[in-house]
């Protein structure tokens, strides 16, 4: 096993060196780099790469969803913005960048969701009288009204897909394992290199 380094971009904004520790990987990253791809070679066609499945798979759910999303008046990223808060207590406040932490996405990125679902009045925005720095979001009645019109995504989901609810669960179950994996065990995050 070889480990080399590449740049990766975090999910704050923010690059740091990686330290892949892959035999595989490492092989690619030289017959690329030299020129030297054999038809032997171990690189695999788009349609072999897990990556890509992944992708294709967020796609098709996305498009199963979107007819019921459209009817309730709200886009994907904004339902799983709702997913966060119909999973807490929906009675009480919680902050912006816990909900952005929960998606693993940069609050930059959710804070216009977070807007766009103030101005359709379900939930509010509000500063932290105690740190002004802290933005405090609640759903409203209306919000927490919705939560039921969308129960009918996890079926229109098993419709779509023609699988029994076990089995979805249990390839939910498996990309969850695989997602843990990749972000805590594949890489080992090293200092960047200050040339």
């Amino acid at each position: 096993m070889v480990s080399w380094n590449y740049w990766n971009r975090t999910g704050i904004g923010r690059c740091e060196l990686i330290q892949v520790q892959s035999t595989f990987f490492w092989s690619v990253y030289q017959e690329l780099r030299t020129g030297n791809m054999s038809d032997n070679s171990q690189f695999f066609a788009l349609e072999e790469h897990l990556c890509f499945a992944l992708y294709g798979a967020s796609m098709a759910i996305t498009r199963a969803y979107k007819p019921i999303l459209s009817r309730l008046g709200i886009t994907y990223p904004q339902y799983l913005v709702l997913m966060v808060l119909w999973g807490r207590n929906s009675n009480s406040p919680q902050a912006a960048g816990a909900i952005s932490e929960q998606l693993s996405l940069d609050p930059g990125t959710v804070s216009p969701l977070l807007k766009r679902l103030d101005l359709t009045g379900l939930l509010t925005r509000q500063r932290n009288p105690h740190d002004e720095r802290q933005v405090l979001i609640q759903l409203t009645d209306k919000g927490i009204a919705l939560r039921a019109q969308a129960a009918c995504l996890s079926s229109a989901l098993l419709a779509a897909s023609g699988m029994t609810a076990s089995r979805v669960g249990a390839i939910n179950l498996e990309v969850k394992a695989f997602r843990d994996a990749v972000s805590t065990g594949v890489y080992e995050h090293v200092e960047p290199d200050p040339n």
